[in-house]
Formats: C-alpha cells, structure tokens, sequence
C-alpha cells in the first residue's frame, strides 16, 4: 500500500530513466533514423548527447545490464560510466580496471 501511494505522488519524469553518468537527470531519446529504429540518447540538462543506438534507450539499459552482469562475475566493485569520444558509453571500475563500451 506505501508503495502505490509514493507511486501516485512521483511524475512522469521522476519515472524515466536516469542519466548513467550524472545520475541527476532523466534521458531523452530522439529518433534519429526511422528505417534503422536508431535513436540519439541524451541529457538535455548536463551530458548532453551520450549515444546514438539502434533501440534506443531500452537497448542501452540492455548493455548497461550485460556489462554490469559481466563485472559483477569477477569483481565487487561498482562500475562508473562515462562518455566516450564517439559518442558511446563508457563502463569502468576503479577497482579491477574493467573497461567496456556501449555499443
């Protein structure tokens, strides 16, 4: 019952997805290309554009769950994500130096 209440007082945008690398901000996806389903990813508010991914941000958490998965097999540590320089998204643990990228 607590949770349907907190529920009913949360927004949309307090139920999107939040932004990987600032973890502040809601994701907004734009499609970019309608015949490959190939959306751009961004923070409008600080990390601006992140990724261009066919999918869109579902395909993204997708990979954020596979690398996070893939890590936690061999590691304890928490991963941190960043941007790439071609617009990807980064994986990485300060602990075991895993590194990876979206896509």
């Amino acid at each position: 019952v607590e949770l349907l209440g907190l529920a009913e007082v949360l927004s949309d945008e307090d139920l999107r997805t939040v932004c990987p690398v600032c973890l502040k901000n809601p994701l907004v996806e734009v499609r970019k290309n309608s015949l490959e389903n190939t959306f751009n990813i961004s923070c409008p508010k600080d990390c601006g554009h992140i990724l261009t991914l066919p999918g869109g941000i579902s395909k993204m958490l997708e990979g954020i769950e596979a690398q996070s998965d893939l890590h936690s097999k061999e590691c304890d540590g928490s991963l941190f994500w960043g941007q790439g320089e071609s617009h990807c998204l980064l994986a990485f643990c300060d602990f075991c130096d895993f590194c990876a990228s979206i896509p």
